[in-house]
């Protein structure tokens, strides 16, 4: 009965609905059908002891033997899903049962511990609410990934929030559970705390970081440096020490920038710590930069081994020490320098204890006084300076052990050349502690500057007595025109005490009109030459004296400026000679232009005498001669019958009255030059050139410019000086050859007319001869000047110059 009893409660039990579990309770329904039920249309396989136990068609079993193998299959269930519950809960890394929409259905105590909740806290919370702000986005997007069924399994790295606000860095990996229509069912998460692995990954990388800055960002040149030499790593000190960029650097090798000389060292120091030395190598090395220039560098370098004890690499430090090494050279070369100065020196270099005893001379020294240094060392320096001067010796010795430590002074010492003056200069020699330990002297022989300051001084008295005797005034000016000096003659003259004088602009004394003039002289001598010469007038007594100044600036021994000096000499009457003699030369220049313009009147007059007595030639004797030849060929031709042999008589006549018609006709042409109206100037000369030469006479015409067409009175005029001296040069001369020159250079014409005849004295002849007074009346005529040059049996030339004149106003054609 009883067994019946339980197997109608199975039965009962079994043909009622499935109880609904509560909801806290319905993840782990679903996680125990995925792990302890099989899956749909999966066939297992038969219990043990069961066989086909699994199937409904083949289950024959007794109703109260199914009972039980329910029984036992539901505790199996249950232990099973007891287990996976334990385990859930227990399990060291967080798990959380999300559905489809990403809500927590289950969340075990490692989960809950991890973000502070309780998990009735996390229970129908969205998952996304849990993730930080900054990562969200990216949270949405995957979940929405899943849902759409894209994804199945997620494994990213998320921040989330915890309940006490800490940033959590959690790695989650995702599996999506779906149903038969790709819903999903249930999402299984996984959640690892990794914030404190990141946190340290965080710290270390900060750690190489910084590492990385302070390598990078050294002062001091750094570089990682292979067993073989490579340039593993170098920082930006390096490289701009090297002069090189960072990649370009590390392309080469430690060999390839240190210099050949230093290299052997360096490398054997290297071998050594390879092969077991000391780890830490160090020194000092020349390094190349690509223009051939040297950096010098210390260098420090630890060797770096890996856990199993090989070498990896050396670090290294190199510090730039080229401006020390340049100081260390320069010292040396400033050490060398100084013993040269002080051993080759003409200066005599002495030190001396504070008592005054030499410690140190040079060879200056000891050939100056004739003594050997060892036999110097240790003597005091007194006993060779002239008694009178050696008590003033003494006292510079013991100022130079006070502030300032510096003096300068002159003492006559015995010397092998004699007595001589000597001036030292002296300074203190410091300890460390700044005390006075030694006293250095520079001597040297100020004889003959001594001797030349004496010259100077005679120099000087001689030059005062110079200027105070002068018969002029003398003056020293300072740069704003100031006196600072005058002499005797120049105060007494101004009427004036001296010291009245000096101290004052002294162009209080020049006239008001003079003054401007006065200034701008005084502000030109201060440029090169830095000397000027002027005139002005200076009211003396009531009178005003005309005055002319010679100034020169005067510099000191550096060549600055420092005085103006001034001598002026008293030319008023000088100047009232030169007035009256510019109006005696104003009255002879009137007169000379009166005399011109005589000249030029009776120049023309001439003409016009010449040209009347051609017209009447031609018109008047001509005609009636060659009247009176008609007549006496007429007579000739009606009575020659009667005439018998005075017939040819008359007929000669004739002939001869013909000739003197045009002998007559070519004299009234001279008389007034036709050919100067058709031809101008240079084609009258050239007709009358050609016209004048001969059987043993050459005349030839040279004009180097072309002469342009002038008045009538200039042509008429230099064509008559032409016609002379040519003339004079046929007639008188006997010449063989003679050459007319005709030039016009700029507003000026030159005619030249030159023979190799027999010449003469010009002064003994000019007051009888007709021709050269009548071209130096024509010469006067136009303004210019006439020459005569000439030498007994070396010919004559004749030379004028004059102005052009105005040009011809219009075409004589």
């Amino acid at each position: 009965m009883r067994m019946r009893r339980d197997s109608s409660a199975v039965e009962a039990a079994a043909s009622r609905p499935w109880h609904r579990p509560p909801p806290a309770r319905v993840a782990w329904d679903r996680l125990g059908s995925l792990t302890a039920a099989p899956p749909r249309g999966h066939n297992p396989a038969p219990l043990e002891g069961l066989p086909h136990a699994g199937r409904t068609s083949d289950f024959r079993l007794p109703r109260a033997r199914r009972v039980t193998v329910r029984r036992r299959a539901e505790e199996k269930f249950r232990r099973s899903e007891e287990g996976f519950r334990r385990a859930f809960e227990h399990a060291p890394l967080g798990i959380l049962l999300l559905d489809g929409q990403g809500r927590i259905e289950r969340a075990n105590r490692a989960v809950c511990a991890m973000l502070g909740y309780s998990e009735e806290e996390l229970l129908g919370r969205v998952v996304t609410e849990l993730i930080h702000p900054e990562d969200r986005p990216a949270s949405e997007r995957m979940r929405a990934r899943v849902v759409g069924g894209e994804v199945d399994d997620v494994r990213v790295e998320r921040r989330a929030l915890s309940r006490d606000g800490r940033v959590l860095s959690l790695e989650v990996r995702s599996s999506v559970q779906r149903h038969a229509d790709g819903s999903v069912e249930i999402i299984i998460t996984q959640v690892v705390d990794v914030t404190a692995q990141r946190e340290r990954e965080a710290a270390l990388r900060d750690s190489q970081t910084r590492l990385q800055t302070i390598f990078d960002e050294a002062p001091i040149g750094m570089a990682l440096i292979a067993p073989g030499g490579e340039l593993l790593q170098v920082n930006r000190a390096l490289a701009r020490m090297l002069g090189r960029s960072v990649a370009a650097l590390a392309r080469l090798t430690a060999p390839d920038i240190v210099h050949p000389d230093d290299l052997p060292g360096t490398r054997a120091r290297v071998e050594a710590a390879l092969a077991g030395g000391e780890g830490t190598i160090q020194g000092e090395s020349r390094y190349v930069r690509p223009d051939g220039s040297l950096v010098w560098g210390t260098y420090q370098s630890c060797l770096v081994h890996d856990s199993d004890g090989r070498p990896r690499y050396f670090v290294s430090q190199v510090v730039d020490v080229t401006e020390r090494k340049l100081a260390e050279n320069a010292l040396r070369d400033s050490e060398a320098r100084y013993r040269g100065l002080v051993e080759l020196s003409q200066d005599l270099i002495v030190r001396m204890d504070l008592a005054g005893n030499l410690t140190f001379v040079n060879d200056a020294w000891c050939a100056k006084f004739g003594r050997g240094r060892a036999e110097a060392l240790g003597q005091s320096v007194l006993p060779r300076i002239l008694p009178s001067d050696q008590a003033r010796t003494a006292e510079a010795l013991r100022a130079l052990a006070r502030p300032p430590h510096r003096l300068r002074t002159e003492i006559r010492q015995e010397t092998v050349e004699g007595l001589r003056w000597m001036e030292w200069e002296g300074c203190g020699i410091f300890a460390e502690d700044g005390t006075v330990i030694e006293l250095q002297g520079i001597g040297r022989d100020v004889t003959q500057a001594h001797e030349a300051e004496e010259g100077l001084r005679v120099s000087e008295a001689r030059y005062r007595s110079l200027v105070e005797s002068q018969g002029a005034v003398v003056l020293r000016l300072d740069l704003d025109h100031r006196i600072t000096f005058v002499n005797d003659y120049g105060w007494r003259l101004i009427g004036l005490p001296r010291e009245a004088m000096l101290g004052r602009d002294v162009l209080e004394w020049v006239d008001a009109e003079d003054r401007e003039a006065v200034r701008a002289t005084l502000a030109r001598e201060l440029e090169p030459p830095h000397r000027a010469c002027m005139e002005c007038r200076i009211p003396i007594g009531g009178e005003v004296r005309w005055f002319q100044w010679e100034g020169m600036l005067i510099f000191d021994e550096r060549g600055a400026p420092i005085e103006l000096q001034s001598v002026g000499f008293d030319v008023t009457e000088r100047r009232a000679a030169a007035d009256a003699l510019r109006s005696s030369l104003e009255e002879l220049r009137q007169s000379q232009e009166k005399l011109r313009l005589l000249a030029q009147r009776q120049a023309a007059v001439r003409e016009e005498e010449r040209k009347r007595v051609g017209f009447d030639l031609h018109d008047g004797v001509c005609q009636e001669l060659i009247g009176v030849a008609i007549m006496v060929e007429s007579v000739r031709s009606r009575h020659a019958a009667a005439l018998g042999a005075a017939a040819s008589d008359l007929r000669r006549v004739a002939a001869y009255l013909n000739e003197v018609v045009e002998h007559l006709r070519i004299l009234a042409g001279e008389l007034r030059p036709m050919l100067l109206h058709d031809l101008g100037l240079e084609g009258s000369l050239r007709s009358l050139a050609l016209g004048l030469g001969g059987d043993g006479t050459k005349v030839e015409a040279v004009f180097r410019t072309a002469v342009p067409r002038l008045d009538e009175a200039t042509e008429v005029a230099i064509y008559r000086i032409a016609q002379e001296a040519l003339a004079n040069a046929l007639r008188h001369a006997h010449a063989r050859t003679v050459e007319l020159e005709v030039a016009a250079v700029a507003d000026r014409l030159r005619l030249t007319v030159r023979d190799d005849g027999r010449g003469f004295e010009p002064d003994h002849c000019r007051s009888a001869a007709l021709g050269l007074l009548s071209m130096e009346e024509r010469a006067l005529a136009l303004g210019g000047r006439l020459e005569v040059r000439s030498t007994p049996g070396r010919g004559t030339v004749v030379s004028l110059e004059c102005p052009l004149g105005a040009p011809a106003a219009a075409d004589r054609g």
